[in-house]
């Protein structure tokens, strides 16, 4: 029989309010912890997190897009630069 891929719970949208940031964090390292090897590059991983942006925190990442002299090349240095 096959190894079946554990369920995880859905993650919420990521608004940019302060108060959200940890949990949110919390819930994209159980996700790309739990399914690695759907997140091989740092460009897919970037991608995955940037699909849970909502409101502030997704005009925020759109405007790095059309900059891409600032796209940050690895998840943690975007997580950061969010968080300053």
């Amino acid at each position: 029989m096959g190894e079946t891929e554990p369920k995880t719970p859905e993650i919420e949208k990521f608004s940019g309010a302060a108060e959200q940031f940890v949990p949110f964090m919390a819930q994209i390292r159980r996700q790309l912890w739990a399914k690695s090897d759907a997140f091989p590059t740092e460009k897919k991983k970037i991608a995955f997190i940037s699909a849970h942006f909502s409101g502030h925190a997704a005009t925020w990442f759109d405007d790095i897009l059309e900059s891409e002299a600032q796209l940050p090349e690895t998840a943690p240095k975007l997580l950061s630069s969010y968080e300053e």
